[in-house]
């Protein structure tokens, strides 16, 4: 049972806690309670444990002095989390702490606690304004002044984090919030179990050098549950008794609410609702035999107990060689349950996220350990039971507890329906009853459920451990497949083919996405060619699948849905054929079907589809007639059927026909030379009759499901030489009828519209305007401008959407989104509304190209300069509510220059050198809002250095202002600044390329507050190798080697991340990355990939916060 346990601890360093109030709200001096962390060897906490002789561990150690009256109690605290952690599955408080035999009194609290520590009722933090940041100077710790004659101190000084009586950061100080509970002298469970002596304490009356472990039983109840979802802190308090010591201090190893993943344990048997619940109770543990000395592990036991340890784990000694240590854990479930009245369960339960299948083994074990604390039943009337499956679908194996000690639990399963596949339990452990409920099955079964039922005569109490569930024996499985395939061909006739494939369920290769299914798949096809003006192809497939039950088939079983459990077969049809006969239109002919039987849902879906496309080349060359014409025809008809009468009064399920028709055209025309106009339409509408019959009486409606169309044309026009302009519009409508009763509630009335009465319009066009100018062409003779390009355009950009529009309206000539439809439904709604002008124009040049330059000058001729002006326009309406933004981006410049070793007179050890400068600036208004502006400097050089070195400077520059308008202010400020170096060289077979990047982010608040200001410097380098050392394997009795390519592509970088933060006390830090990937390809077919990373972080100030990451991967690759 490795893994049940799971627990939310608290840390044992004592920076990570701190003073609280205490239950009496009476707050103590500061001078009469210290904590400190020291390192104790682990072996002397627990001798028990896995660890060596050296090892050693942090405990947290509490002093306190109770000599001065006005100190009679004191307190510390963890907060577990600011929102709260979920503990109500969690069923014990884990203690391991050294007492001091002072006597006085000890109190757990679980829960939100009073934050007022020092009874002042003032907020006490470091962060004086308030703005959630420790700002330079506030690090200082919060003062804790409980008042005279009482001292005060301050606490979390230089901590770099903000220390405060706020324990949940919520801006106040809370009053206990009630959650959880106490257990000590300050609550109703004043009993502290000690496991260690196997008895309860009221007060500290132990002490060294034996530690001792406190498992404290949280008792949560059905009454108490709601108690412990949002549990926020842990508080310990120690309280001086009549009779206990002035001065103390105690020691704590490990402070941990434990839990496990089987669930709280409840009264009542869940497969007979009613049943008899009586008050008995019981408590679900993991226990160890590390933590536990009164458990005994398997390992130590004799018989099958120890037997199962070693068929699972090896044996003792192996495993202590490798761990290092002669201790070893082993866990298994506790159940200790009490006042269980005859007649009555109680049981616990593990529910797995995903259900489980144990049908491929032949036994299903476990072990249990019967009468495991005095006074003993062995009369048998304590039975103990294991589940699996559901609360009304399960196998049982019912266990009378009439031994001590551990018993081995073996159930056989067998195979009832000869597949291999386990489908029943029968007992093979003397004694042993098993039962079932239900249909249950082995291939999928989500819950475990462990219980204990007392029959007549039976002890109310005991305790049973319940460990290794496991299966064993796997059944061997033999699947079948084979593989059919023939392809023939009659020359000038054409060709035909069949083929056969099957594999049964029992079939699996290692690459087998789906499982557990026999498949069967028929193909055929016939192509021809004998009319070579006629070609035709036919094919026809069809597919058998057998799917006993789709959660059992494979990891990937989402890949099949539940119309495919049960027999389904699919026919795939499909015929084309292609005319085309000299100058004559060319036809293109073609129908597919395909049809999908599902037998077990007596379903049938039926899809025709029927389709046709002409293309013509109009031999006239008139500009008023097409050159070219494409018409496109089709049809569908989609069917489904429900042949049981059962199956069709069942919701959901209803006939349904589905028809419809598709059209489109598209013309060329040619006005003149060089100039196009190209229209083109498409269309496409759905009807659809359905048939329900849920109410016993067939009900038929028909009404429109869908429509589409495409309207547009592209062109343009050639004016002049150098004037062409381009114009484009395309709108696209897509309405989609609303296929279920809808009612809305408009003034007081009520409207109510039966499945496809009102639709959803969906309107969006595009439209642009262009207009490129060379000026060479205008001006031929002028060189400065020989160069220049100028591009200006117009676009358009529209998009509405219309709800609850009547479904008689018709959209085919609204070709225009600024123009509204008028719906007359009252209950109409344009529920969104875009448009958008954008005006831009794009200027390239190179002024010095057309001049004639030699020598050093020549590279003033690569000076390439390039500008864009964009002016966006755009008006919104979301469901009645308006808005307008406008965005203008002038300039947008980009200058670059090469060649300039040419100009540096350092062509001897510069070369290809080229310089590029950015710069642009964006302004953003949402009108009467907001407005934005940003603005961009960037600049590059680049060059090979000594004919070897690639080198490369680079440098941007990025700021941003935002406004608002309405308050007529700032509200906020950034600046981002960046440089990078880097030079890339080849050693031998190597290359490398050392980096260094520099950044500066800061960020000004409205306020006038700095909220950021990181900066952060990386060095680098990359190391890249690409090998390849070919060789060959001569194998016997082989004539030729086996050749490998043995080609290796090696990566690997490294670099050390430097962040630096005024502002921020996370922000400062060093990274230190490195991560390498090798490829190697052994073969044509044949690639392994090998990775692994590793990361270290040192932080400046925040210790907790240092980490080291590695991982490792690798993948082996098979082509076929």
């Amino acid at each position: 049972m490795e893994g049940i346990k799971q627990e939310d601890s608290a840390p044992t360093l004592a920076s990570q806690w701190q003073i609280a109030s205490n239950p009496s709200a009476i707050p103590a001096d500061p001078a009469k309670v210290a904590l400190v962390s020291e390192d104790v060897k682990v072996l002397e906490i627990n001798p028990r444990a896995q660890a060596t002789s050296q090892e050693v561990q942090k405990v947290l150690g509490l002093t306190y002095d109770f000599s001065d009256a006005e100190t009679q109690e004191v307190s510390i605290v963890f907060p577990f989390s600011v929102a709260g952690l979920d503990m109500s599955q969690r069923s014990i408080l884990e203690v391991v702490m050294l007492g001091d035999d002072s006597l006085n009194k000890l109190n757990f609290r679980l829960g939100g606690i009073d934050e007022n520590a020092d009874g002042s009722g003032v907020l006490r933090t470091e962060d004086a304004n308030a703005d959630g940041l420790l700002q330079p100077g506030e690090d200082i710790g919060f003062l804790y002044d409980p008042g005279a004659p009482k001292s005060s101190r301050r606490y979390g000084a230089g901590n770099g984090i903000i220390d405060s009586f706020d324990l949940n950061k919520n801006g106040r100080l809370d009053p206990d919030d009630g959650s959880g509970d106490d257990f000590g002298y300050a609550g109703t469970h004043a009993e502290l179990y000690d496991a260690t002596t196997a008895g309860n304490r009221t007060s500290i009356d132990f002490t060294g050098p034996t530690w001792h472990t406190l498992q404290i039983p949280l008792d949560i109840s059905s009454a108490t549950l709601s108690r412990w979802t949002n549990i926020k802190q842990i508080r310990i308090s120690v309280k001086k008794d009549a009779a206990g010591d002035a001065a103390g201090g105690i020691k704590f190893a490990r402070i941990a609410v434990v839990g496990n993943t089987w669930q709280r344990a409840q009264a009542g048997d869940p497969s007979l609702p009613g049943s008899t619940v009586g008050a008995g109770t019981m408590t679900v543990t993991p226990v160890n035999s590390v933590d536990n000395p009164t458990y005994t592990p398997i390992y130590n036991a004799a018989g099958d107990a120890s037997q199962v340890f070693n068929d699972l784990y090896g044996s003792l000694s192996a495993l202590q060689k490798q761990s290092n240590s002669k201790n070893i854990s082993e866990q298994a479930l506790q159940l200790d349950y009490h006042n269980l009245a005859q007649g009555t369960t109680v049981y616990t339960k593990r529910v797995f996220s995903r259900a489980i299948d144990v049908s491929q083994h032949r036994y299903f074990n476990f072990l249990v350990y019967g009468n495991a604390v005095s006074p003993t039943d062995t009369s048998g009337n304590q039975v103990f039971f294991l589940r699996a499956g559901t609360d009304f679908n399960f196998f049982e194996v019912q266990v009378p507890l009439n031994f001590i000690g551990w018993k081995k639990i073996r159930v056989r399963q067998v195979d009832r329906a000869g597949n291999s596949v386990m489908n029943d339990w029968v007992s093979d452990t003397p004694g042993t009853v098993i039962v079932s409920s239900g249909n249950p099955s082995l291939q999928q079964f989500g819950a475990l459920t462990a219980g204990i039922y007392a029959r007549t005569g039976a002890s109310p109490d005991g305790r049973v451990y319940l460990n290794e569930i496991h299966v064993a024996e796997p059944v061997t499985r033999v699947g079948t497949a084979h593989k059919i395939q023939a392809d023939f061909e009659y020359k000038d006739w054409g060709t035909a083919g069949y083929k056969q494939r099957a594999i049964d369920r029992n079939f699996q290769t290692p690459t087998s996405v789906v499982s557990n299914q026999d498949k069967r798949e028929d193909n055929g096809y016939l192509n021809l060619t004998r009319l070579s003006w006629f070609p035709m192809s036919f094919s026809l497939s069809r597919s058998l699948t057998d799917t006993p039950s789709t959660v059992q088939t494979g990891n990937l079983s989402n890949l099949v849905n539940l119309l495919q459990q049960g027999r389904v077969t699919t026919w795939n049809g499909a015929a084309q054929g292609n005319i085309a006969y000299g100058a004559l239109p060319r036809l293109s002919l073609g129908h597919t079907r395909n049809r999908i039987e599902y037998d077990l849902l007596t379903r049938l879906d039926d899809r025709q589809t029927f389709n046709a496309s002409l293309q013509y080349g109009v031999p006239s060359q008139s500009r008023f007639l097409p050159r070219t014409i494409d018409l496109t025809a089709g049809h569908v008809r989609y069917d489904v059927t429900f042949d049981s009468p059962f199956a069709k009064a069942l919701p959901g399920n209803f006939d349904m026909a589905e028809r419809g028709q598709s059209y489109g055209a598209r013309l060329t025309f040619t006005p003149w030379t060089a100039s196009s106009f190209n229209p083109s339409w498409s269309t496409a509408r759905v009807n659809e009759r359905r048939t329900d019959s849920t109410s016993g009486t067939p009900l038929a409606r028909k009404y429109p499901k869908s429509f589409t169309q495409s309207t547009g044309f592209s062109s343009n026009f050639r004016l002049t030489s150098w004037l062409n302009p381009q114009i484009n519009y395309q709108i696209d409508a897509i309405e989609n009828n609303v296929l279920n009763v809808s009612t809305f509630v408009l003034a007081s009335s009520t409207y109510v519209f039966n499945p496809g009465d009102v639709k959803t319009v969906n309107r969006s066009a595009n439209g642009s305007v262009s207009l490129p100018i060379t000026i060479g062409d205008i001006f031929p003779r002028l060189r400065l401008l020989r160069s220049m390009n100028i591009v200006s355009g117009y676009q358009l950009q529209d998009g509405d959407v219309w709800n609850q529009v009547e479904k008689d309206l018709g959209t085919q000539t609204a070709l225009w989104v600024r123009s509204p439809l008028r719906p007359k439904n009252p209950v109409a709604q344009r529920v969104n509304l875009t448009q958008r002008d954008t005006w831009n124009c794009t200027q390239r040049w190179s002024p010095l190209e057309g001049f004639e330059m030699s020598g050093r000058k020549a590279a003033l001729r690569t000076l390439s300069i390039s500008n864009n002006y964009v002016l966006s326009l755009q008006r919104s309406e979301v469901t009645g509510t308006q808005s307008r933004s406008v965005a203008r981006t002038l300039p947008d410049a980009v200058a670059s220059i090469s060649q300039l070793e040419q100009l540096w007179h350092t062509e001897r050890w510069m070369a290809n050198s080229q310089m590029n400068f950015k710069h642009s600036r964006r302004v953003t208004e949402n009108v009467g809002s907001t407005r934005n502006i940003e603005e961009s400097f960037g600049t590059d050089l680049r060059s090979v250095l000594l004919k070897r070195y690639d080198a490369t400077v680079s440098y941007n520059l990025r700021t941003t202002k935002n406004r608002d308008l309405r308050a007529a202010a700032n509200t906020q400020k950034t600046r981002h600044e960046d440089t990078s170096v880097q030079v890339t060289f080849d050693w031998r077979k190597f290359r490398f390329t050392p980096k260094v990047d520099y950044t500066q982010d800061s960020t000004i608040l409205g306020t006038g507050v700095e909220s950021q200001n990181v900066e952060v410097v990386t060095p680098s380098v990359l190391m890249r190798a690409d090998l390849a050392l070919p060789s060959g394997l001569r194998l016997p009795g082989s004539a030729k080697p086996l050749l490998f390519t043995n080609r290796i592509i090696w990566t690997t970088t490294a670099s050390l991340a430097n962040r630096r933060s005024p502002v921020t006390v996370t922000d400062n830090s060093r990274l230190f990355s490195l991560s390498t990937s090798g490829d190697y390809e052994i073969a044509k077919n044949l690639r392994m990939t090998l990775n692994g990373s590793a990361q270290r972080l040192w932080h400046r100030y925040l210790k907790e916060e240092d980490f080291i990451s590695y991982a490792f991967g690798t993948t082996l690759t098979f082509q076929f």
